[in-house]
Formats: C-alpha cells, sequence, structure tokens
C-alpha cells in the first residue's frame, strides 16, 4: 500500500510501474509466448470434481480459433451478448471477442424475459451466446422468445454445441482486424436500483490495467491459483477474476455455480490463493 503522509487537501501521484497499453488479445497472446505450458483454466463441476483444463498456449488457440470464426460474422464494434453461468466457453468467448475487436455485452442469467430484452435492446446486440438454463431458470427458451421480438438480434449460439460455438468457417488469423488499448471491449450494466440498469462501455487499456493493479495489492504471481466464484456476468467474474490471474500467469479454478461446501472442498484440495466473493457468499462458507 502507499506509504503517504497528507499535509494538502488532495492524494499526491504515486510513483509505480507504467501503465500497459495493449489489449485483452495482445495480453492473452504474450502470455501463451512466454508461459505457454503454464496451466491456465480449469473447470470446478458443480459436484466439486474439476473438469477440463487448458495451459495458457490451449486456451489461446481455442481463443484465435473462434475470434476468427467470429470475424466471418461480425465486423470490428459490434456487439455481441452473453448470458451464461461460470462455464470455461464463457472465458473463451471474452478473449475471441478481444482478438476480433468485438464488443461483448454481459447478461445476468437469472434475467427474465423483458430484462433481457431490455439489455439487448438497449445496446443493440446482433447475437445473444447462451446456455440452456442456469439453477432453473430457461435461459434457451427466454432468449428465443427476445430474438422474435427484437429484429436486430439475429443469432442465437448454443455454447454447449461445439461445433455451433466455434463454428466452420474461419479467417485467416492474419486477418483479424487491429485492436487497440482504448477499443471498447465490453459493455457492463448497473444494477438498475434507482432505474433502468445503465450500460457502462469498457475499453481494453481499463479492465487490462485494473487486473494489473489489482493483481500488485493482492500480491498476486505466476504459482497462484486464483478460484473464480463471482458471477462472469459481473465485472468481479469476467474483469478481475478473468484478468487478474493472466497479467501474472497464473492460474484460474473456474466454479461452474456457487454451492459453499463445495467451494470449501475446493479451496482446501486446490490450495487456493486467492478468492473474491460478496458477503452473503462469505457467510454461507
Amino acid at each position: 500500500m502507499y506509504q503517504v503522509q497528507l499535509n494538502e487537501s488532495y492524494f499526491p501521484a504515486q510513483p509505480g510501474e507504467a501503465l500497459i497499453q495493449r489489449s485483452v488479445g495482445d495480453e492473452l497472446y504474450l502470455a501463451a509466448k512466454e508461459a505457454g505450458d503454464r496451466n491456465a483454466l480449469v473447470e470446478v463441476l458443480e459436484s466439486g470434481d474439476l473438469g477440463r483444463q487448458w495451459t495458457y498456449r490451449e486456451l489461446h488457440q481455442d481463443a484465435l480459433m473462434l475470434a476468427c470464426h467470429l470475424a466471418t460474422k461480425y465486423e470490428k464494434g459490434t456487439r455481441v451478448a452473453v448470458c451464461a453461468n461460470n462455464i470455461p466457453e464463457w472465458v473463451i468467448l471474452e478473449y475471441a471477442a478481444a482478438f476480433a475487436g468485438l464488443v461483448l455485452v454481459t447478461v445476468n442469467p437469472s434475467f427474465q424475459t423483458s430484462e433481457v430484452r431490455y439489455v439487448i435492446e438497449q445496446s443493440k446486440s446482433v447475437a445473444l451466446y447462451v446456455v440452456e438454463s442456469v439453477r432453473g431458470n430457461p435461459v434457451a427458451e427466454i432468449a428465443g422468445q427476445v430474438r422474435s421480438e427484437v429484429s436486430h438480434l439475429i443469432d442465437l449460439v448454443d455454447m454447449n454445441n461445439h461445433q455451433e460455438f466455434f463454428g466452420t468457417e474461419r479467417i485467416d488469423a492474419a486477418d483479424l482486424p487491429q485492436v487497440t488499448a482504448l477499443d471498447p471491449v465490453q459493455i457492463q450494466y448497473t444494477s438498475g436500483t434507482t432505474g433502468f440498469p445503465k450500460g457502462v462501455v469498457l475499453h481494453h487499456y481499463g479492465i487490462l490495467n485494473n487486473a494489473v493493479l489489482v493483481s500488485e495489492r493482492l500480491r498476486l504471481n505466476k504459482n497462484d491459483t486464483y478460484l473464480n466464484i463471482m458471477p462472469m456476468f459481473h465485472t468481479a467474474g469476467c474483469g478481475l477474476g478473468t484478468l487478474c490471474p493472466l497479467v501474472v500467469r497464473g492460474r484460474i479454478a473456474l466454479a461452474a455455480h456457487f454451492d459453499p461446501s463445495v467451494i470449501n472442498a475446493t479451496l482446501e484440495s486446490e490450495q487456493i490463493n486467492c478468492f473474491l466473493a460478496v458477503p452473503t457468499m462469505l457467510v454461507g462458507m
């Protein structure tokens, strides 16, 4: 933490490392180049068992493959939405959209039809990536209803259908658009406690440097395993929970759902060094 003695009514600028001028895709590329064989992502199933795993090289390859498919369908700057629980495909889509210069719109998978419709209409998303259901909420059914009501929502993609998700048509990776640090990367929606949720546009520079600075405060390093239990539609999930481990070349254990007993067991079995949670989660644990 900063060691500061305040003598004026403002907080003085502090020395530190220069902020990085890269896109999220560039950072994943560097991670694959520098730590390709290191474990990057492991799936924690609802049962608590470990599922699929990716090294940084494998995660980069899958994200790039999906990006090359996305770029055949959508121009740079197009908004595509995602409504799903914490599955590895969410992470892959986040990175792929960054490579393709798309703006990822995050949707709470507990939303009902009117709420999903509002986000899709307000963000002008042309595609919606979904799973069948989340904790009994029929996400795919709701998405189908929204697509029938919103003319600019063209594509509805099942993230658990490998062929549908990754597609078959691809361009060469060299033909992906140029993406800069200040290009928009996500639209996150506020809680809407005092009105309709507001869409907040985030850029690569902001979310990546936020992860760098938070990682420094948390003292994360490449040997740490970060348990991501925060929902991916939230900045704590797809922002910090995904990008903090990336910038230090650490490992993510991605929990499909939050169940206190499962999470407690995972903390012990996987020797988790760090996780973020809201008070309700901590009380449950």
